[in-house]
């Protein structure tokens, strides 16, 4: 692993391309193709690909390889959890569209940039800030045009689901498949409009402007993208969706919304799941779930415990409740 280090603050992942030469190569050659876009007090790692396939960055050993690499800075290089941001290009950029389904809650924004989704669903990214980019000319595998595609089914979401959805996309004016992301002033396309538009903001822009919300107001989860064998390969936490734990009997679809001043939570779908509550987040021991009032039993030990799996201090959870029947 290579690493870009000036004082702490940020942490950006770059994840690059295959075949094994091209993979060796940019492991360390991505960085300094970037770091013109980096900010005063980030770390900027280029993580190498779990293997030298074409969907290197996609496989089931990715993502908990991934959430283990995000724990360790956490731990040891003093950063902030909800700084955390993954650029991917290239076969990285196919690696960042299924990321942004796979582990949202463990980052702040993501840009895949010159990739493929592959038809990867769009439901789970509700908080997560995406900035989509390809070149105009990357006519190869229809990169040109499927963003555009992935754009609007990540927009749609808004009116089917509900929740957020920050999604900005750029198709790089007379571009191929190659282009620095960094340059200012740009040409353009935006979010699906024809116009050329010329701009100096670039995906680095965007990125920084976004924080993880840790706890957000609306969860849209999609539990079958998680039901893999590997999902438990290093710890529970393989379980878990922001404070959400699927269990075998989960339903598909999971759909619900959180007033924290209120302390109330509204389930629109979904059964046989565990919330876990901070206590604190909430600021009462009463919480009404559907409109029937159930009382925590917080449990310190119960919050040590989490603290030690997620090695994050916002998930210092000291209580749970069930929604139907939960194993």
């Amino acid at each position: 692993m290579s690493t870009w280090r000036r004082r702490v603050n940020y942490i950006f992942i770059f994840i690059n391309r295959a075949p094994p030469y091209v993979n060796d190569s940019q492991w360390d050659n991505i960085l300094p193709f970037l770091e013109r876009g980096f900010r005063e007090g980030t770390i900027a790692v280029a993580p190498r690909g779990v293997n030298n396939e074409w969907n290197l960055h996609f496989r089931d050993e990715t993502y908990p390889a991934m959430a283990r690499l995000i724990e360790n800075f956490i731990l040891y290089a003093n950063v902030n959890p909800n700084k955390v941001y993954l650029v991917g290009f290239s076969a990285g950029g196919d690696g960042a569209y299924q990321m942004a389904e796979r582990i949202p809650h463990l980052l702040a924004g993501i840009s895949p940039q010159g990739g493929h989704p592959n038809g990867v669903s769009t439901i789970n990214q509700c908080n997560l800030p995406m900035y989509l980019a390809v070149g105009e000319k990357d006519a190869a595998y229809k990169r040109n045009k499927v963003m555009g595609e992935h754009y609007n089914n990540i927009i749609g979401n808004r009116q089917k689901y509900g929740g957020p959805y920050l999604a900005k996309c750029e198709v790089v004016s007379n571009s191929p498949h190659s282009f620095q992301c960094w340059i200012k002033p740009r040409k353009g396309y935006f979010n699906n409009d024809k116009n050329i538009v010329v701009t100096n903001d670039t995906a680095f822009d965007f990125l920084y402007a976004n924080q993880r919300i840790p706890y957000p107001t609306e969860i849209n989860l999609d539990t079958n993208i998680f039901r893999t064998p590997l999902r438990n390969h290093f710890s529970k936490r393989g379980n878990f969706f922001y404070f959400i734990e699927i269990g075998d009997k989960s339903t598909e679809l999971i759909r619900l919304k959180i007033n924290y001043q209120n302390c109330s939570i509204q389930v629109f779908e979904g059964n046989n799941f565990r919330i876990w509550i901070n206590s604190k987040v909430f600021g009462n021991e009463i919480i009404a779930v559907n409109g029937n009032k159930i009382r925590l039993n917080k449990n310190n030990n119960l919050a040590k415990e989490n603290m030690k799996l997620f090695c994050d201090p916002y998930y210092a959870f000291d209580s749970f409740i069930d929604v139907g029947s939960f194993n």
